[in-house]
């Protein structure tokens, strides 16, 4: 008898965290909060898988040994019978691939790793009139 696993949903933990009395940052999560992470999860997918794919391309085109070694790689682990394989099985085996990625988001993160927030609302001043 197979035990399932828990799935885990990112939404569900944060609004749970948040009914503990869970903090982000020194400051409460709100429905507002929530709402925005959600679409900044939903939004983030386009720009920065295509900022970590540009910088990756680019980093490898200009270190052809590294380029040659990844080739080398995706032909041992892919290529299987003259056919290409691209199971997971087969992939997981791409180390090299795997580390000039991980290489490439390290030196060109595409989203910082930090979420900024105001510690207080700004106060805008106000200009002073002239006397009449």
């Amino acid at each position: 008898m197979k035990v399932e696993e828990e799935k885990f949903d990112l939404l569900t933990a944060c609004i749970e965290q948040d009914d503990e009395g869970g903090e982000m940052n020194g400051s409460t999560k709100s429905t507002k909060f929530l709402r925005d992470m959600a679409f900044s999860l939903i939004a983030a997918g386009r720009d920065t898988t295509s900022s970590g794919l540009t910088w990756f391309i680019w980093l490898v085109a200009t270190h052809p040994p590294v380029e040659a070694k990844i080739i080398e790689e995706m032909k041992e682990h892919l290529v299987v019978n003259n056919e290409i394989m691209l199971g997971i099985d087969e992939v997981s085996k791409l180390v090299y691939l795997h580390a000039a990625i991980c290489e490439s988001l390290r030196l060109f993160p595409p989203v910082p790793f930090e979420h900024l927030c105001a510690i207080d609302s700004d106060v805008l001043p106000t200009p002073k009139r002239p006397p009449h």
